[in-house]
């Protein structure tokens, strides 16, 4: 056997171990840990690639209106996503819009932890949000409208209000 045959073996088995360390590496085991800091040139991936804590909620963006004789419209999701689960492993093109309304959203949401109401109001997160909100339909007798951001954790099987915006005039 020549070493021209046996190359494709030793590569098929450098590959087969590398494949194994990474299974390994997605255990989380404590002895594997110490063995990783070992990987100077962080070959061995870990499933996680680009989001070491990966997001374990759905956020929803809801709105309402205020009619001009002062009663409130039901809650009006906006989606954003399809809803072709299995296609979506392939074929994601919404995936974009979704991305982005959870970065909106958690930007709103942490600027409401350290900043005033006007500050928050007048932050981009706040308004690129209400630009999305004030582009859906509505009835003419609409005078105001008002959007909510809402966190469903699945795991906990908890639903909260996140944020809930001031009313603004519709022109």
């Amino acid at each position: 056997m020549g070493i021209g045959q046996l190359f494709p073996l030793i590569i098929g088995i450098i590959f087969a171990l590398w494949l194994i360390v990474t299974v390994l590496n997605q255990l989380n085991l404590d002895r594997f840990k110490k063995l990783m800091r070992l990987d100077a040139f962080h070959l061995i991936p870990i499933w996680t690639f680009f989001a070491p804590n990966p997001g374990t909620s759905d956020y929803y963006l809801l709105f309402r209106d205020r009619l001009v004789n002062g009663s409130l419209t039901y809650w009006r999701e906006i989606v954003l996503g399809a809803k072709a689960p299995w296609l979506r492993a392939f074929w994601n093109p919404e995936r974009r819009r979704s991305k982005a309304l959870l970065d909106l959203a958690t930007a709103l949401i942490q600027l409401t932890q350290g900043y005033e109401k006007a500050q928050v109001t007048a932050s981009i997160p706040y308004l690129l949000l209400l630009e999305l909100v004030e582009a859906q339909d509505r009835t003419p007798l609409a005078d105001a409208r008002q959007f909510l951001i809402m966190i469903r954790n699945p795991s906990a099987g908890t639903t909260a209000a996140a944020f809930l915006s001031q009313f603004h005039r519709v022109c």
